[in-house]
């Protein structure tokens, strides 16, 4: 058999099956059709950590596309209803992906289900049918312009773009799981993100992920595989090159400090137990006063994770002076702690922050860090008097809730070190530091994922954290109560790792590099898919009501 035989013969193996799947999903029935739009859904919760098999989505993406082909060539009697099919069908893709990504919320709520049992269906299934709505936009806006072909494929990665971006605004945004993060499950894909952004990455993956839906196309089929081959082999190869070929680094050598990651694993039903604070608060000082690692220069920043200290500092003054008493002269303590702002005097009213403090050996408070993005139902309610009067409160609320601050503050050491602190949750939106003055050296995230237990959470988060790393082109630091705890170059790859529910500490020389990337205006990528919308728009939203009033 020849050569032009034998990759023809190939060819057609792959090619007849994908006919068949396409004609079978094509005449399913409304019904069918939506329990199949679930499981492809849930079958792409696969593609997230910690099991990160991101080839799934090369098939859960052609069988959305196939759906909503059914839905454009079995002509319903009724235009509009059409469209209400294509938004049912992403609803329920949408739902069954966040389902499958998201379960383990529902963890937090076990903690004390006598409390906060409320919370329980609003997190396993509430918050992903919410979710899907944006999904659910995404395959209405494609629709609009659906025609068979390649434009149908870019049109849906565009709409899916936009429907995450829309997913990190509104409501204060959650971008948990966008699916960008499925196409960078390790630091050779990551590295594209540092010159596109995650919103140019999640358009991109599902324009990869759509294009086999082309394998039953007699037009566009060679473009749409060209493209996304140019897309892949790009995203490898500048990989490589940043990973192996010694990109650009800025060593700044005056700036490599010794750290200590302090991971502590302390059980959340214990962190929250009054009885049992000062037993954990005192396993954060033994392993802040342990002997350096073989014997080497003892730490100079020492870093706690978030909401380690059971006190607050500034009303506790014993409890500062014990942090105090171990540290050596040149010692910094990064803590996670609730700091108090007082509003008003007279009537003795307060605002608290889930707040990064840093303590000075001489027994000062020298910066404070507040959370800018907090967890809406965990940290504030987002109808706080409304539900409230039905006497429920958030999981991890304090004195009534938590204040958010106004913006992310970059915090200078003695030595000229800028720290850049990221608080738990809010380490998964994309930073925009454009207008600040001042650029950070490392990243420092804290974290308590003991809510969740040892499900995707953690994993899912550790995997967030470090794009962002990747983005702003520093070094991350991580300290998690009970993992993962970690240091990471800016480049992604692990330097330490502190395994989930493992008690101990890091101990290491962090060098501060910096990698120079081409841009981290998102603003460039914003204005992007606001004129595709335009695009979309025009041109669709004339189609729709055409089509919604001719029947």
């Amino acid at each position: 058999m020849t050569l032009f035989n034998l990759s023809y013969f190939s060819l057609l193996q792959i090619f007849c099956p994908c006919r068949f799947a396409h004609n079978t999903i094509q005449a399913l029935s409304s019904w069918k059709r939506q329990i199949i739009a679930l499981f492809a859904g849930a079958a792409t919760g696969l593609a997230l950590p910690p099991v990160n098999f991101f080839p799934i989505c090369f098939l859960t993406f052609p069988i959305l596309t196939w759906l909503l082909d059914g839905i454009y060539v079995q002509r319903i009697t009724k235009r509009r209803q059409r469209y209400k099919a294509a938004i049912l069908t992403g609803w329920n893709f949408g739902f069954g992906y966040f389902v499958a990504g998201l379960w383990w919320l529902g963890g937090a709520v076990l903690i004390d289900i006598t409390v906060y049992g409320w919370i329980m269906p609003f997190a396993v299934f509430g918050l992903p049918a919410y979710l899907a709505f944006f999904y659910a936009f995404a395959t209405f806006v494609a629709f609009l312009l659906w025609k068979p072909g390649y434009r149908r494929i870019i049109t849906l990665s565009i709409a899916f773009g936009l429907a995450e971006w829309l997913r990190s605004q509104i409501f204060t945004g959650f971008p948990w799981n966008a699916l960008g993060y499925t196409a960078m499950p390790f630091p050779l894909l990551i590295q594209a993100v540092a010159v596109i952004g995650l919103d140019g990455m999640n358009m991109l993956a599902v324009l990869v992920y759509t294009t086999p839906a082309l394998f039953i196309e007699r037009k566009g089929k060679k473009i749409g595989f060209l493209v996304a081959a140019i897309l892949m082999i790009a995203d490898f190869s500048f990989g490589f090159y940043r990973l192996n070929m010694e990109a650009p680094v800025h060593i700044l050598a005056s700036k490599t400090i010794r750290v200590r990651i302090i991971q502590p694993s302390i059980l959340q039903s214990e962190k929250i137990d009054i009885a049992t604070r000062r037993v954990n608060f005192e396993r954060h000082l033994q392993l802040t006063a342990a002997a350096p690692i073989n014997g080497v220069t003892p730490p100079r920043l020492i870093i706690w994770p978030e909401t380690s200290v059971p006190y607050i500092l500034d009303y506790t003054p014993a409890a500062l002076e014990r942090i105090t008493r171990i540290l050596k002269d040149n010692q910094l303590a990064l803590v996670g702690a609730v700091r108090v702002e007082k509003i008003n005097s007279a009537t003795a009213t307060f605002r608290y922050f889930n707040s990064l403090q840093i303590i000075h050996p001489k027994g000062k408070i020298i910066a404070s860090a507040d959370k800018v993005h907090l967890v809406p139902f965990g940290e504030y309610l987002p109808l706080d008097s409304w539900f409230r009067k039905l006497g429920l409160q958030a999981i991890a609320s304090f004195a009534g809730g938590y204040s958010a601050a106004e913006k992310h503050s970059i915090i200078a050491l003695e030595n000229g070190l800028l720290l850049l602190p990221l608080i738990c949750y809010e380490a998964i939106f994309p930073i925009d530091l454009t207008h600040e003055k001042l650029k950070p050296d490392v990243l420092v995230n804290i974290t308590n994922d003991a809510w969740f237990g040892n499900t995707p959470g953690p994993w899912q988060h550790f995997a967030q954290v470090r794009i962002r790393a990747v983005e702003q082109g520093i070094s991350l630091i991580r300290a998690a109560n009970n993992g993962i705890s970690a240091v990471t170059d800016p480049y992604g790859r692990i330097i330490a790792m502190l395994k989930h529910n493992e008690i101990g500490f890091i101990d290491i020389d962090l060098p501060i590099k910096t990698v120079p990337v081409w841009s981290q205006n998102f603003t460039k990528i914003y204005i992007f898919y606001i004129f595709s919308l335009l695009l979309l728009s025009i041109k669709g939203m004339k189609i729709f009501v055409q089509d919604y009033y001719t029947g």
